[in-house]
């Protein structure tokens, strides 16, 4: 992430993220008051599920082919062979997408039988219905994974990271506004509005820079072929991946009501600091991974790589910690209001616990799958992928007769992080030696640092014990008076011990702010 321009852009990024997380999160927030961990909630809630699955092959195929191939067409000056690339690849997405939508309206009874088999009756109806509402969804999800596509390599990684603002204000909007009228029904399609925006927004974007998306279609081009060889694998891996979501919903949907609304919430907070950070680092740096790539330029791929990894270490780590310790605190921050009580803040608290053992795995795991993308390596992700499903699939079912649903969470944690040593030894053999070495002292230094961070928060709250009345804003100053010196203390221990990325990211700051 050498170079002010890369910082810009994940700062830029990092930015828009938190915004439109802040967001999702009022969104979870005002579904949880209005709605409560019900049935309706989790009708909904599979519903939203449904065609994110179903498009789940669609969006890896465009996230793995289409940057490196547009990439390479780009850097040999082949204008006209990326135009013609261009367009037939959003034609044939856009087919495939109206084609799973019209799939999924057909045959939802079926797929919510598969997916929530334990929901029978009215709930069943109800799925049903949601997610027939719910499957145009596909077909703005394809058009705009094209475009963003095509923006993050011109350099425009705002516009579309500004596109979860305006998704979910209008999906807060539908939930305030038409929860109480029309019911669930009416937030679904509200819903299907706010995700939408996942192409409306970036359209006047696409217009500006004259891609052609509309014009000319030649399915024999040879990168249209490399692109469906590449995808071989993909299809085969997300296949692989939707059946570990169904299993684990299937067997989420057999415990105690409000299961899924509990693993679904605490995945929220549970991701969220990937989606903030971590995309925002993976982003900015993919489209210059996948130029170096093509130039067999590999020194820099792996000084990329390198830095990207203890980037993400150096931030996910101390945050990982504050989730642990807070995780109901957390919880009862964001959803404990309305139809959301204390049974369901303490179950939701539980999946959050054992999710929060797999947030940094989770996020190393994006970076190294990247860097085999940039490669044009589809084949090895996937292999990893599968072996993935296949211990979360074995720890699911070992795991939720003691632990019931936080059993879920936590072989997701042991499967992902599983998967992410798989990784790394894989690529070390395809590309060489990376700096492994150098990484793992780097992380030495911050475990370190998070160890102090640890111990304060331990015996910290010990030590104020009753200092902060149990009210909203009560446990607002006390999370946040620990995180605040919590963070200082890490920061301090980084600074004493050397910690480049420390150091590196303070340069960047300063350098940044310096040219506003």
């Amino acid at each position: 992430m050498e170079g002010s321009n890369t910082f810009k852009a994940a700062f830029i990024i990092v930015v828009l993220s938190v915004f439109s997380k802040v967001f999702g999160l009022f969104r979870d927030v005002a579904l949880a008051g209005v709605f409560g961990a019900s049935f309706e909630t989790d009708a909904y809630l599979i519903a939203t599920l449904i065609p994110n699955l179903l498009f789940a092959s669609v969006g890896a195929a465009i996230v793995t082919t289409f940057i490196p191939l547009y990439s390479e067409l780009d850097e040999n000056n082949d204008y006209r062979e990326r135009d013609t690339f261009v367009a037939t690849f959003f034609k044939i997405i856009l087919f495939i997408s109206i084609f799973l939508a019209l799939i999924g309206v057909m045959f939802a009874p079926a797929i919510v039988s598969v997916m929530a088999p334990g929901f029978t009756g009215e709930i069943r109806e109800l799925t049903i219905l949601l997610t027939r509402i719910m499957m145009p969804v596909i077909v703005f999800l394809g058009a705009g994974g094209v475009t963003k596509g095509i923006l993050n390599y011109n350099n425009d990684f705002h516009t579309p990271a500004s596109v979860g603002i305006f998704q979910n204000i209008i999906i807060i909007f539908s939930i305030v506004a038409l929860g109480s009228s029309f019911g669930i029904v009416g937030v679904t399609v509200g819903t299907l509005i706010g995700f939408s925006m996942n192409f409306w927004v970036l359209l006047p974007k696409l217009y500006k820079l004259r891609v052609p998306v509309l014009k000319g279609m030649d399915i024999s081009h040879p990168k249209i072929k490399k692109s469906l060889y590449l995808v071989l694998p993909i299809l085969l891996g997300n296949a692989v991946i939707q059946i570990n979501e169904m299993i684990d919903r299937m067997l989420a949907s057999n415990l105690a009501e409000g299961s899924v609304s509990a693993l679904n919430f605490a995945s929220k907070v549970f991701i969220l600091p990937h989606g903030i950070f971590v995309l925002a680092i993976v982003t900015a740096v993919y489209p210059s991974m996948s130029k170096f790539a093509n130039q067999h330029n590999y020194n820099d791929l792996k000084r990329l790589l390198r830095q990207s990894l203890s980037a993400i270490t150096f931030i996910i780590l101390p945050i990982m910690i504050l989730t642990i310790f807070f995780r109901e605190e957390v919880i009862f921050l964001l959803f404990e209001r309305g139809q959301f009580d204390e049974h369901a803040t303490n179950r939701t608290a539980i999946a959050l616990f054992f999710y929060s053992f797999g947030m940094l795995a989770i996020s190393l795991n994006e970076i190294l799958k990247r860097t085999f993308y940039s490669k044009q390596d589809t084949r090895t992700p996937i292999l990893v992928t599968v072996f993935t499903v296949a211990v979360n699939i074995i720890l699911n079912l070992t795991f939720i007769g003691p632990l019931g649903h936080g059993g879920l969470a936590l072989a997701t944690s042991i499967a992902v992080f599983s998967g992410t040593l798989v990784l790394l030894w894989g690529l070390r053999r395809n590309i060489g030696p990376f700096g492994f070495y150098e990484y793992i002292i780097s992380l030495s230094k911050i475990l370190t640092s998070a160890i102090f961070m640890g111990t304060w928060l331990y015996f910290g709250l010990f030590l104020i014990e009753g200092a902060f009345p149990e009210t909203f804003f009560g446990i607002t100053g006390k999370v946040g008076f620990m995180s605040l010196i919590g963070f200082l203390i890490y920061g301090i221990v980084a600074k004493l011990l050397g910690s480049s990325e420390l150091n590196y990211l303070q340069g960047l700051i300063f350098r940044y702010l310096k040219r506003q």
